[in-house]
């Protein structure tokens, strides 16, 4: 065979392995949270949209070199929206407006259009297409050399939870007379009724009175140990401080994969839930797991090309609208259930966090974007958390009224900062801006309403302190308070090292005194 021959049989493979290289490069980077399934689907997306690129091409030049040169072509300008969108960030240190994007997507047209004139018009392809197999070969085997390192380290996580463990939980047993449902439920960055009041001038404290008249604790003054989710989840779940260096996503997300709080209930005989619609949390030791078809994985990947964007814009939306209803229709489910087991019930409900759906009775807001980010944001913000208090005060009705009332956690991650120009404060935050983010909701229910080992500012670290030491072993010892920030968060293309400092000086309380 010659080797024009090999070309014209061959060309065509390309552009799919391209395709197979721009969601590989992804995947290689998040081995720790993303499931083989969410890869193949996503995957099956690049290579359908290569397929309908490289079909008509090829029909309209009935030259297999050429059409295969003009889809790589497209299949890479095609994958430069998420460029863009870093440039553009980068310039207006915001999400970046329509407008500009549109801007964008116009000079990707022009050059894919020019490039695209002077292959059709050249007569010899063939130097032009091993300089593609040959630069598309080269990013693949830095992918590789990444997907191999990850490995690795995914395999070596275990030293790292080694690490944080502080008590051998082998010898802990829960009593088996206050067996009863556990509902750990995460309102994802639900910030603390006094932050609440000081920062956006909204008052929950009729939500928190509701709340105590049904006999929950409501700490005063509670915060999360960590600003983002990633971080604050393993702390809160593993019930220890991480280490104070830079961490991975990978190890971070291994973390909460492999968390000792689900092990422990799995051991009491407890069957592990998790409900993570609209969030896609990744979690061991689970008996069943609700969550949706698009993952943040899923997501990201999309949204790295033109066309994904179109097809996550519109899939995200008809499933962000319905993340909130579906996970509380879950929740009910799970409540009313006819089996005696014993669930322990981890649910993660990505609100108030935005994008804002949901006005205070369940109409949906249109154009959602992605206010959350901007002080414009502020009253829907807090719209979707007079929605949360409605449907969290009628589900928790229905959870008392069972003969065995179960013991009941309501909680943030993390509280929020709008009104702060987190892209200049960040690296050196101000008092105010550390207590928006890190001041959260934090309410127990205990069934014998016996709070006395429950104080006013208690961090999210010692919940489950708490719990097994009031159900389990008296002699667990609670954590002191202490809070830790993110020296900036490396990005290259997703957040990928989170560098954990100390933030020793701060005694929450004094700003409301």
């Amino acid at each position: 065979m010659t080797q024009k021959d090999f070309l014209n049989r061959y060309a065509v493979i390309l552009p799919f392995f391209l395709s197979f290289f721009l969601i590989f490069r992804i995947y290689s980077n998040n081995l720790g949270e993303v499931k083989i399934i969410e890869f193949l689907l996503v995957l099956s997306i690049y290579l359908l949209i290569c397929l309908f690129i490289y079909l008509p091409i090829y029909v309209i030049f009935r030259d297999s070199i050429k059409a295969s040169v003009l889809t790589t072509l497209l299949v890479f300008l095609n994958a430069t929206n998420g460029l863009s969108k870093f440039i553009l960030e980068k310039v207006f240190e915001m999400y970046p407006p329509p407008l500009y994007r549109m801007i964008m997507l116009g000079i990707t047209a022009i050059i894919g259009c020019l490039i695209s004139y002077v292959i059709i018009k050249s007569s010899n392809l063939r130097n032009l297409f091993k300089f593609f197999a040959i630069f598309v070969i080269v990013l693949f085997s830095f992918s590789l050399l990444n997907f191999i390192s990850e490995f690795r380290q995914s395999s070596q996580n275990d030293e790292l939870i080694a690490d944080v463990s502080g008590f051998d939980i082998s010898n802990i047993s829960f009593n088996e007379k206050d067996k009863r449902d556990i509902y750990f439920i995460i309102f994802d960055a639900y910030m603390g009724h006094k932050q609440l009041q000081k920062y956006l001038n909204f008052d929950n404290s009729v939500f928190v009175g509701e709340l105590r008249k049904r006999g929950f604790f409501v700490a005063e003054n509670s915060h999360s140990n960590y600003p983002k989710t990633i971080v604050s989840m393993p702390a809160t779940l593993n019930m220890e401080y991480l280490p104070k260096k830079t961490m991975s996503q990978n190890e971070l997300q291994y973390n909460l994969w492999n968390n000792k709080v689900m092990r422990l209930f799995s051991m009491f005989g407890y069957k592990t839930i998790n409900v993570s619609i609209g969030f896609c949390l990744k979690l061991k030791d689970t008996y069943k797991t609700f969550d949706t078809i698009l993952s943040p994985f899923s997501e990201g990947s999309l949204g790295q090309t033109y066309i994904g964007e179109v097809i996550r814009r519109i899939v995200l939306i008809k499933q962000g609208e319905k993340r909130v209803p579906k996970s509380f229709e879950v929740l009910y489910s799970l409540v009313n259930r006819k089996e005696d087991n014993f669930y322990f019930t981890y649910a993660h409900i990505v609100c108030p966090h935005g994008p804002y759906y949901y006005k205070p009775n369940g109409e949906l807001h249109r154009n959602t974007g992605s206010d959350y980010q901007k002080a414009s944001g502020r009253d829907k913000y807090t719209d979707s958390i007079i929605y949360l208090n409605k449907n969290i005060l009628a589900l928790v009705d229905t959870m008392l009224q069972k003969d065995s009332k179960p013991i009941i956690i309501l909680q943030a991650d993390h509280g929020n900062n709008i009104g702060f120009d987190i892209n200049k404060e960040w690296a050196e935050p101000s008092y105010e801006l550390v207590d928006s983010r890190l001041g959260v909701l934090n309410a127990i229910y205990f069934p014998d309403e016996d709070y006395s080992l429950l104080y006013d500012s208690i961090s999210t670290i010692n919940t489950f302190r708490v719990v097994l030491k009031k159900y389990a072993d008296p002699t667990i010892l609670l954590h002191e308070d202490n809070y830790h920030f993110l020296k900036r968060f490396s990005r290259d293309g997703e957040d990928k090292l989170y560098h954990i400092t100390d933030l020793p000086y701060l005694e929450f309380g004094t700003l409301y005194e």
